[in-house]
């Protein structure tokens, strides 16, 4: 009898033990359920583009004499519109998330002067009556210029959200990075400095990139000011990426000689490397069955090695690009 008791009492046990494992699971799956959503979200840029080449597009040289100043010319960039558009769905603590990214923007700068000359820096210039490279090529009373980038940039990401404490959130993803860079410099140039059998030249110039690659980081919520059914956060994003790269150069003199000096540049493949910073704060409001996140933040990207076509008096360049300035997103969980 005290052994059938026995018995039934580890039975009783183990079905207990069953029972609240079967209902801790459903408490689980539930909550992995009401955890799915899918957002999407949109980002409107306000940046500004540095080129680590265009301080350097023409030098407005002195006649000789004791003192003879020399003036390097630069390109300024406009502040431009941007905009990144993205979705994603979260499945428990883990999200997939793919964005785009596309800019555009332009410099533009021009030269004039009544002594000396301006030199041009690109090699269809210097070439120009020039074939044998003896002399430095023609320098000219008035120039201009004009840069335009196109940036268009796909990003895929794996991420999974650890919840530190009441006040920190960290988002650690790997994913892939894949685009196009392209760059077009349109330079102009009048009135010869001695005398030529033209009077005005155009060159032109292309710095053509794609690449893809993995790329790796981590996003930081940090919760400042709980309210009603949300927050006020600080949040700091961070990731880099390595991409394998392939450049493409196209460099096109013309004159109204007419003449047309055409410059063979080989093609670059290499890698490419990037790092990005976001920072800046977010108001989230949760709602009955979604939730909206509004976001004000400051972007860097850095994209080095991104210049690399060739220049008279710097040879191949390798110089970095940077895209800085003002980010508004909006997103929304449904």
């Amino acid at each position: 009898m005290k052994h059938i008791n026995r018995l039934t009492l580890r039975f009783d046990i183990k079905l207990s033990i069953f029972i609240t494992l079967l209902t801790v699971s459903a408490q689980l799956f539930a909550n992995q359920l009401n955890d799915d959503q899918t957002f999407a979200f949109a980002d409107l840029l306000i940046w500004q583009l540095r080129e680590g080449s265009a301080d350097n597009w023409g030098q407005e040289i002195s006649p000789p004499g004791v003192n003879r100043p020399i003036n390097v010319l630069s390109v300024p960039f406009d502040w431009s519109p941007g905009l990144r558009l993205g979705a994603g769905r979260n499945h428990g603590n883990w999200d997939t998330v793919i964005s785009y990214t596309g800019f555009k923007t332009k410099g533009s700068s021009q030269a004039s002067v009544t002594t000396g000359g301006i030199y041009s820096p690109f090699l269809g210039n210097f070439y120009v009556d020039n074939t044998d490279g003896a002399n430095f090529g023609p320098n000219y009373r008035d120039a201009s210029i004009q840069w335009n980038l196109y940036f268009n940039i796909l990003d895929l990401e794996l991420g999974r959200t650890i919840k530190v404490d009441d006040l920190l959130k960290l988002r650690p993803f790997i994913g892939l990075k894949g685009g196009t860079i392209n760059q077009k410099i349109n330079s102009s140039w009048q009135n010869p400095t001695v005398a030529t059998n033209f009077t005005s030249a155009n060159e032109d110039l292309k710095n053509d990139f794609w690449g893809v690659g993995p790329s790796i980081g981590i996003d930081t919520t940090w919760r400042i000011y709980p309210i009603t059914n949300g927050a006020f956060n600080l949040f700091g994003n961070f990731s880099g990426a390595l991409l394998w790269g392939h450049w493409n150069f196209e460099d096109e003199y013309t004159n109204n000689a007419p003449a047309t000096d055409s410059v063979h540049l080989d093609t670059v493949n290499s890698a490419a490397t990037m790092v990005r910073g976001l920072l800046g704060v977010e108001w989230n409001r949760r709602f009955a069955r979604s939730n909206l996140s509004i976001r004000l933040g400051y972007e860097a990207q850095v994209w080095f090695n991104q210049i690399q076509y060739y220049s008279l008096n710097m040879g191949r360049l390798n110089n970095l690009m940077s895209l800085q300035g003002g980010v508004l997103g909006f997103c929304f969980y449904f």
